[in-house]
């Protein structure tokens, strides 16, 4: 039985289908689209068994992952990816347990933090 992908998939303007770890990390490929003048049109991330899209042709496009601490203190490995409108960032996390959910962010602070994880147009 073959495993299924696991990971964030990149939809760019040239037709091309970005998978993670298939030839790019998301830094790789954020540097990819700079210098070839390319657009991410479409992000989705597959991750224990669900897919969630981002939406498309949105402002920018970003990939996280980080582990949180459960209230009994057991770590969980939470995975997202996000799409910009405007100034906001909508970020949409799959853990381990295959728990979804969504969270909103301020787009400035997370260009702060660490601007080679951002793809704006």
């Amino acid at each position: 039985m073959s495993k299924k992908f696991q990971g964030w998939v990149a939809s760019l303007s040239n037709g091309e289908t970005a998978f993670e770890g298939r030839g790019y990390s998301w830094e790789e490929l954020v540097v990819h689209c700079k210098q070839e003048d390319l657009q991410i049109t479409r992000l989705r991330l597959q991750c224990s068994g669900i897919t969630v899209i981002a939406k498309p042709n949105a402002d920018g496009y970003f990939e996280s992952k980080h582990v949180r601490l459960k209230d009994n203190g057991t770590a969980v490995l939470q995975r997202g990816i996000g799409f910009i409108i405007g100034g906001d960032a909508f970020i949409t996390f799959i853990d381990e347990s295959r728990n979804v959910f969504m969270e909103t962010a301020d787009i400035l602070k997370m260009v702060v933090n660490d601007p080679s994880k951002i793809y704006i147009r």
